[in-house]
């Protein structure tokens, strides 16, 4: 439609100045520097796979945000245990807990089993 051109011009622009400013600093850090935004971020396959199975079964059953709950945490275990299964420490692959200090800027590299 004629209307809906307009709109989607309008959405753009909405979603471009989302991401810029998502990207430039505020005090010193980027808003996308956030670990548990970077944790969600790194999840997102998981995340994707989870959702279908789960929110159509559970969302009637309990409500949405015990289904969410759930995806985030089944999202969670093969985030760990599927697609990272030979990284030994945990604790880097979640970012935690160093990615929650203000100071820290270079990000964490898990060890694999056998390095």
């Amino acid at each position: 439609m004629v209307v809906t051109a307009p709109l989607n011009n309008l959405l753009d622009l909405g979603f471009g100045g989302v991401l810029a400013g998502a990207l430039t600093k505020a005090e010193g850090r980027s808003v996308l520097a956030f670990a548990p935004l970077q944790v969600i971020g790194m999840m997102c396959y998981s995340l994707y796979i989870w959702h279908a199975p789960v929110l159509p079964t559970v969302q009637p059953l309990a409500g949405g945000v015990i289904a969410l709950l759930l995806v985030i945490v089944l999202a969670a275990f093969s985030y760990r245990y599927i697609e990272f299964r030979r990284v030994a420490d945990w604790r880097a692959l979640f970012l935690w807990p160093h990615g929650f200090l203000p100071g820290r800027s270079a990000p964490l590299r898990a060890k694999v089993a056998g390095d």
